[in-house]
């Protein structure tokens, strides 16, 4: 994928398990690979993440930031959304 913008956007509408491990995988190594600067993953359907997914989504974070990458998070209806408040409790959003 080419990085016109430097930002690649995601939209996850689905509820990630372990058996979608490659598909986030593969994201992450177009976004640290490629010329991406930005990677924005968009929750709009899903309601649950496995905890095996959620440390993949957190150390995509860390990795991100070694690589001088950001990582943002979108949530529908944020502040209720099940995946925000998991995400929050466990440390890899910070508010």
């Amino acid at each position: 994928m080419p990085a016109i913008d430097k930002k690649l956007v995601v939209e996850i509408n689905y509820n990630i398990n372990p058996i979608d491990i490659s598909k986030l995988i593969k994201i992450q190594n177009d976004f640290l690979l490629g010329d991406y600067e930005k990677l924005v993953l968009n929750f709009t359907e899903s309601k649950f993440i496995n905890a095996a997914v959620a440390v993949i989504i957190g150390t995509l974070c860390v990795y991100a930031k070694i690589k001088n990458k950001y990582v943002k998070f979108k949530f529908q209806n944020e502040t209720n959304n099940p995946i925000f408040k998991f995400m929050k409790q466990v440390g890899i959003i910070y508010t």
